[in-house]
């Protein structure tokens, strides 16, 4: 899918508003307005916080908002829609999208389908099944394993697999899917990237007590990279990198010294056999941001693995990062302070 890069339009962003937290829409703006996009924001539901800290009012605003909007033309780059709370709100974005398409210009459209996880739902299903509709016609969607087996009408139990993933995700017929929350390794997680021309999966070390937020972060984020002219795999790369450059202040905040960034390692022969993201090469001691390309095998990570044992052959402690970490970097910082301790200068 090309997409015309553009900062000087806003951004539509359709999504639940808490008064305290950095969950759904305040998400969504921090990463688009960080960025340099102006936001119209439309709040879908109000909130006094995110559900999962304890009951509270929850109002849902007029759909006639988005209407509003809409009769308006506004001339945008993009629309992002996420958590709903009636279907009507969700018809008033079809028709907003579908009015913006009319107006000539191609703004990129991206479904967060924001309905469920874990086995449960937590719309209704008519809800749901507006949100469905909705998917079928974003250019960009980014369900969690179980929203993907819903939209794509299969048993969540049979997804077993990133393959299975990459199968269900192409059977929505959109130009790219970011599936959040795909198939990884203990002590890993992943989100996999599915367009026309493959399938790229960013793992990144299982954060403890993450936060709540991160999927729409990545949301805002992914789009908010493509409209400034990235390529799919580039945006996720991004991502990845903007979270290793806050993992190293929350490192530098934690007492460890600046890192270098980009440190070629040298064989006895003085061969670069490997570039670093960031090192504290007085100690061997490495930081990476963990960005991979999936090729439905073992082929891609046993050459990852074979890297990593080089590293370690020669010497060098590594940890990996990626963009998770941008809403928890103080786990993160503590193990990459622990390890640099405890390893003697050399």
């Amino acid at each position: 899918m090309s997409i015309q890069k553009s900062v000087k339009k806003p951004v539509i962003v359709m999504n639940s508003l808490v008064a305290r937290g950095s969950v759904g829409g305040r998400a969504s703006l921090f990463a688009l307005e960080r960025l340099g996009f102006a936001v119209t924001f439309v709040p879908t539901v109000l909130l006094p916080w995110h559900p999962g800290h304890g009951p509270g009012t929850r109002v849902v605003v007029d759909p006639g908002l988005a209407a509003d909007i809409a009769r308006d033309r506004p001339d945008a780059a993009g629309c992002l829609t996420g958590y709903f709370g009636d279907a009507a709100q969700v018809a008033a974005a079809e028709r907003l999208v579908s009015g913006l398409r009319s107006e000539g210009d191609s703004p990129v459209v991206l479904c967060d389908p924001v309905i469920g996880d874990s086995g449960r739902f937590y719309v209704a299903e008519a809800v749901r099944d507006a949100v469905r509709g909705l998917a079928a016609v974003a250019d960009i969607v980014t369900p969690n394993r179980f929203e993907l087996a819903f939209l794509a009408g299969i048993d969540p139990r049979d997804l077993v697999d990133n393959a299975g993933l990459v199968a269900a995700a192409r059977s929505l017929g959109r130009p790219e899917v970011v599936v959040t929350s795909a198939f990884a390794d203990p002590g890993e997680m992943a989100n996999l990237l599915v367009t026309a021309d493959g399938a790229d999966c960013v793992t990144h070390p299982a954060v403890p007590h993450a936060p709540h937020g991160t999927g729409d972060l990545l949301a805002a984020l992914y789009l908010g990279r493509r409209l400034l002219g990235a390529g799919p795999r580039a945006a996720i790369a991004a991502a990845a990198g903007a979270t290793l450059r806050l993992v190293e202040r929350a490192a530098t905040a934690a007492g460890l010294p600046q890192p270098q960034r980009q440190v070629e390692v040298r064989d006895r022969s003085g061969r670069v056999v490997a570039v670093v993201d960031a090192a504290w090469s007085d100690r061997l001691v490495g930081c990476e941001a963990q960005s991979e390309r999936w090729h439905g095998g073992a082929r891609g990570a046993q050459r990852d693995l074979d890297r990593h044992n080089l590293l370690t052959s020669m010497g060098w402690s590594m940890l990996y990062a990626t963009w998770a970490d941008t809403r928890s970097p103080g786990p993160f910082a503590i193990r990459l302070a622990d390890l640099h301790a405890s390893r003697p200068p050399v």
